[in-house]
């Protein structure tokens, strides 16, 4: 469910293991929005993980010569999260992709934390 102001970037699922991962149960299914990143994985989505976009701390786009003739590409996302610091996304329209999580984080890193206090101490 989207909240008030998320746009969808990008969606779809990757498969680690090529073939084998319908097998192995390693599919990932990916939303990437404005606001966050969604992934669920593990078998039958056992695991489900969300990153907040102002918790990551850098971003990077790769890709070889054979991703580069087939249009996929590596989407990396570090964070400051313990548990995942490291996210790699390899997929098709991952530089599209890229470009726009790219600008959607820069304009979120620009927004002023606001601190509420309520006068105790």
């Amino acid at each position: 469910m989207l909240q008030t102001g998320e746009e969808i970037i990008w969606e779809g699922t990757t498969w680690p293991m090529g073939i084998c991962s319908p097998l192995c149960c390693s599919s990932v299914k990916w939303k990437i929005t404005n606001k966050r990143v969604d992934y669920v994985r593990g078998c039958c989505g056992s695991t489900e993980s969300t990153l907040d976009v102002r918790r990551i701390t850098d971003l990077q786009f790769h890709r070889g010569c054979f991703q580069l003739l087939l249009g996929r590409g590596t989407l990396t996302i570090f964070s400051d999260d313990r548990t995942d610091p490291q996210i790699n996304i390899s997929s098709f329209g991952m530089k599209r992709t890229y470009r726009k999580l790219r600008e959607e984080w820069l304009r979120m890193k620009n927004v002023p934390t606001v601190v509420t206090t309520t006068g105790q101490f």
